[in-house]
């Protein structure tokens, strides 16, 4: 676990763009940080799935047996229950034509965070001191996130009916039951940490993707230092 600096995610503002040389960004360099609500994820087991759009409805969710790791559709917890709040905060570059998306957070809490580490998936485990099952990929270029007891019954080629001009949203899909909801977010291809904030008394305020587009300018050492080899879901959520 770690402080939160040069942490971006829900802070509104200048934040250095990966690789570049400055920390001390302004207008004319870095990217201006907007944060916009996405609506409300439902979660009722509380379990949550972070995965590839696509991969909703084709195939196991959690690990598989007699394999380590987060299996297909990689699990998350725990999660309290209810409506929680997803934002997006987004980064306007100066080289974009428009903003992009530099992180997904579901918020559990409003408290300040003070510390920040990697979430490793249910069944996930760290190599070499480092986490191994905090990664989520996606091939698809659409991330989605959803309960986990309602992943199993996602339609099949779900992703293809999702509206493509939209670059995300929140939507109830036609599940058996009619309080599941899927929130969607369009990104690059690639591999992106799972991480989970905490605010001063170490209760877990919320998940996050990193989408790799603001951070200090050498992002790996400085993400390699804040590694743990805890499972989030070792320490108690809050109690609300």
């Amino acid at each position: 676990m770690s402080s939160a600096d040069s942490f971006y995610a829900l802070r509104p503002g200048y934040a250095p763009r990966i690789g570049e040389a400055t920390e001390a960004p302004d207008r004319e360099r870095g990217a201006v940080l907007t944060v916009s609500d996405l609506g409300h994820l439902v979660v009722t087991s509380g379990r949550m799935v972070v995965c590839d759009s696509a991969s909703l409805g084709t195939g196991p969710v959690g690990p598989q047996s007699g394999r380590h790791g987060s299996g297909l559709i990689p699990v998350f917890d725990p999660i309290p229950l209810g409506r929680h709040p997803v934002r997006l905060t987004s980064a306007d570059r100066s080289s974009s034509p428009a903003p992009v998306h530099a992180y997904l957070s579901v918020v559990f809490s409003e408290e300040p965070t003070a510390s920040i580490e990697p979430w490793i998936a249910v069944g996930g485990e760290s190599v070499r001191g480092e986490p191994a099952d905090n990664f989520v990929s996606v091939d698809s270029g659409i991330i989605g996130l959803l309960d986990a007891a309602a992943a199993p019954r996602a339609p099949v080629r779900f992703n293809d009916a999702w509206p493509h001009n939209i670059p995300c949203g929140n939507l109830a899909p036609p599940f058996a039951d009619g309080d599941a909801s899927l929130v969607f977010c369009r990104c690059s291809v690639g591999a992106f940490p799972v991480i989970a904030t905490r605010d001063a008394a170490g209760n877990v305020t919320g998940l996050h993707i990193d989408f790799a587009i603001v951070g200090p300018s050498n992002r790996k050492q400085w993400w390699k230092s804040r590694h743990t080899h805890a499972h989030t879901g070792s320490r108690p959520m809050p109690s609300s």
